[in-house]
């Protein structure tokens, strides 16, 4: 990799001015003279052949800082490999190397680092260079297969690194409450107030517990006090959600009315009130407003008791239906005409084939009646059928309701209307 970089850096140094060719603005370079002492520069990865993954990191590692709020990024593009080449340094630079790179750089502060990659795991370490001749380090790994600095995982890494040398990285978070005013306190520490039910605050990067806390109660408790009641101070709201690295994070916190007052300035809200419901994630609840009891337990009984009805009345035109074929297999004329034939014969072939019997049904009223019976078969086992399912789905969605609750004030009323040329059906629901 080394070799690489040599023509590029011969040409450099033999056309430009020393040390402009050793920044990709040549602006911003050594050749700048103003640079604030806080920022901080990343001059990349000693990986050996691993250039990719080097790059990669330590875009990540700029990309955390550009990010923060609380550190700056040092303005130029610098390349370890190719300062140390120029320098005449190791690959891995020394102490004394270090300091001809900040004077090189005119920087009072930068990160370097070493990496080694070992199939699917990337061991790195990373130091800070600061003014103070100090050498801090700080080793962490993580899978190779992580590439995107776009997204969270490998930027939350890199922001973890880098506090371990200059402390946590603060980024920044929007709360917003349906509330106006109240204070934001984060992991029981004061933040800020709410103006007009918004905030804005520099939280370092994790996951962090955020509180809502006001003088007296939300709207709606104000509301329903009684008059000459005093004010406390209570939380109203609480939301466990983890501070993004690589993007705007948004915290709602809306009012929950049962939460007790707080008995001190400081003291923790009671956990048992404020932990009824396990506390979602911003994700789940980012701008949406507290959900009332789900009715889910009350619709699965009301469909219960629908597909019991139904099942019911099904079955029981499943009977009608078999009264109506025995009566029809049991008519004098029909018996008669029947009894006239012999065992090996059909009626209803016979009487599809004119065969008459005297004093008996005629051939076309065996023909009609065979084809309603047949009619009435098939109706039979199709209402059985769906009537056994529809109740036993009714049953079954009965007997699993773990509702608390059973004062659905629901009324089924079916209804089912038989005749000779059409069935009607109807269920109504009072509710």
């Amino acid at each position: 990799m080394r070799f690489r970089t040599l023509p590029f850096l011969f040409a450099c140094l033999a056309l430009l001015p020393a040390g402009e060719c050793l920044a990709a603005n040549p602006n911003q370079g050594a050749g700048s003279s103003v640079r604030e002492s806080s920022s901080i520069h990343v001059l990349g990865f000693a990986a050996g052949d691993h250039f990719d993954q080097a790059e990669t990191l330590a875009r990540a590692l700029k990309k955390a800082i550009e990010n923060s709020t609380t550190q700056k990024l040092g303005s130029g593009e610098f390349s370890l490999e190719v300062l140390t080449a120029a320098l005449g340094c190791p690959e891995k630079p020394d102490h004394a190397c270090l300091k001809k790179i900040a004077s090189k750089i005119s920087s009072q502060r930068f990160l370097w680092g070493t990496m080694e990659v070992s199939g699917q795991r990337i061991d790195a370490e990373l130091h800070l260079y600061a003014d103070d001749e100090s050498d801090k380090k700080a080793k962490f790994s993580y899978r190779a297969g992580l590439t995107d600095t776009a997204g969270g995982e490998l930027l939350a890494i890199a922001s973890g690194a880098i506090a371990q040398l200059v402390g946590p990285l603060r980024y920044r978070v929007v709360v917003q409450s349906t509330e106006q005013t109240g204070s934001v306190l984060v992991d029981g520490k004061p933040a800020g107030t709410l103006v007009d039910g918004e905030a804005t605050f520099d939280v370092a990067g994790g996951d962090h517990v955020f509180r809502l806390k006001t003088t007296g109660e939300s709207k709606t408790a104000r509301e329903s006090k009684p008059a000459g009641e005093n004010s406390a101070s209570r939380v109203l709201a609480e939301q466990r959600a983890k501070v993004q690295v690589a993007e705007l994070t948004r915290v709602r916190l809306d009012p929950v009315e049962s939460v007790p007052p707080v008995a001190g300035e400081n003291s923790a809200p009671d956990n048992t009130a404020l932990h009824r419901e396990q506390p979602k994630t911003a994700e789940e609840t980012s701008f949406a407003p507290s959900a009332e009891k789900s009715p889910h337990g009350s619709a699965q009984r009301t469909w219960g008791y629908v597909s019991l009805a139904a099942g019911g009345v099904l079955l029981a035109g499943a009977a009608a239906a078999a009264a109506d074929l025995y009566y029809l297999n049991h008519k004098d004329n029909f018996e008669r005409y029947r009894s006239g034939l012999a065992s090996t014969q059909d009626a209803c072939s016979e009487g599809k084939n004119g065969t008459i019997v005297p004093g008996a049904m005629t051939p076309a009223g065996v023909t009609s009646l065979c084809s309603n019976a047949s009619m009435l078969e098939i109706g039979q086992i199709v209402l059985l059928a769906t009537g056994v399912v529809a109740a036993g789905t009714g049953l079954t969605l009965l007997l699993t309701d773990k509702s608390d609750s059973h004062t659905a004030a629901t009324r089924v009323l079916p209804r089912l209307v038989l005749g000779r040329d059409r069935a009607d059906f109807r269920i109504a629901l009072h509710f």
